[in-house]
Parts: C-alpha cells; sequence; structure tokens
C-alpha cells in the first residue's frame, strides 16, 4: 500500500510454560510516519480476528488468545490503539476515525475481511469500525464493552470507577478522544 512501509519481525515468546511460536509483531507505518504496532497470533491463511483491546490493555494480549486462535483456524490481529503501547499518538475527532487504522491493518496483511472483537474499551472501537468499514466487516462480537462516558459508575468496583473518572476527566483524555 502506498505510502505505508510494513516492518515484519517474527518473535518467539513464552507464556507460561508453553511458548508460543505462531507470533508476529510488526510495526505498520502510516503515510505521516508515525507507526502502528500489531501483534498476530495465528495461522497466516487462518480467518482473520480484528481485536479491539480494552483501555488498561494492549496488542500484547493476542498472545492469551494464541492456543484457542489455533485450534479453532483463527487468526487474532491485535493493533494497538493510538498513543498505547508501541503505536504512537495520532489525534481522532471521534470513534470511527480509528477505522483508517483498522484498514491499515488489514490491507497490511491482506486480508479483505475480518470479525471483529471488541473487549471492554475496545468495543465502542470495534462498534465504529463495523459502521465504517461494513464491506469488511464478516462479524462483531463485544464483551463487556464500555458505555458512554456519561453513564453512571454506581456499582463498579473503585478501581474501574477512578480509571473511568480520570479517563473522561477534561483535558486529561488519551488523544484518542475529543478535544
Amino acid at each position: 500500500m502506498a505510502g505505508m512501509e510494513v516492518i515484519a519481525r517474527l518473535q518467539d515468546r513464552k507464556l507460561g510454560a508453553s511458548t508460543m511460536r505462531d507470533h508476529v509483531g510488526m510495526q505498520l507505518h502510516r503515510g505521516d510516519g508515525s507507526e502502528i504496532a500489531v501483534e498476530v497470533a495465528g495461522e497466516h491463511d487462518a480467518a482473520p480476528v480484528l481485536f479491539c483491546h480494552g483501555l488498561a490493555d494492549s496488542r500484547l494480549s493476542a498472545y492469551w488468545f494464541a492456543q484457542a486462535a489455533a485450534e479453532l483456524g483463527l487468526r487474532v490481529i491485535a493493533p494497538d490503539r493510538p498513543a498505547t503501547g508501541g503505536t504512537d499518538p495520532r489525534r481522532l475527532s471521534r470513534l470511527a476515525d480509528w477505522a483508517e487504522d483498522a484498514t491499515l491493518v488489514l490491507d497490511a496483511l491482506r486480508a479483505e475481511s475480518a470479525a471483529l472483537l471488541g473487549i471492554s474499551a475496545g468495543g465502542p472501537f470495534a462498534a465504529a469500525c463495523a459502521a465504517s468499514i461494513p464491506g469488511r466487516v464478516t462479524s462483531l462480537t463485544l464483551v463487556s464493552p464500555l458505555g458512554a462516558p456519561g453513564w453512571p459508575a454506581r456499582g463498579m468496583a473503585p478501581g474501574q470507577r477512578l480509571c473511568l473518572t480520570l479517563w473522561t476527566a477534561p483535558r486529561r483524555r488519551p488523544c484518542w478522544g475529543q478535544p
């Protein structure tokens, strides 16, 4: 794809007692030179699943899905969102803007379509992708998706409530949030 350089390296990672062999760590370069960090778990020709990680998580969660992905014939593609993990900051004026990064990732991995999996704060990003690039989405699965910032935090664990409060506080939002 024009304007994007893909640098891939095989990584030998250990998780518990088993070695995860079918992982690829990648850095994708956007047209402006900024990077998107991506981890891929599973066989190259397996059915792609774009994994949208939670708020206090990253692309490295792909490792936890490696065994299940292999057993089910899936390839888990897990990009970090802007300013998370190894991905450079990029201002998003709305959630749907992240679909551009998702499209770059799918293009780089030659995935014409993918299932979407959004967990926690990744849920709204997965849903935004499904709405923005419907022709490339085969299914959407949301697991405990984070709701709108204005929802009451009553009943949440204190740590979760604090994290959500800090995340939604004015001028303290991550760069992908609205100004």
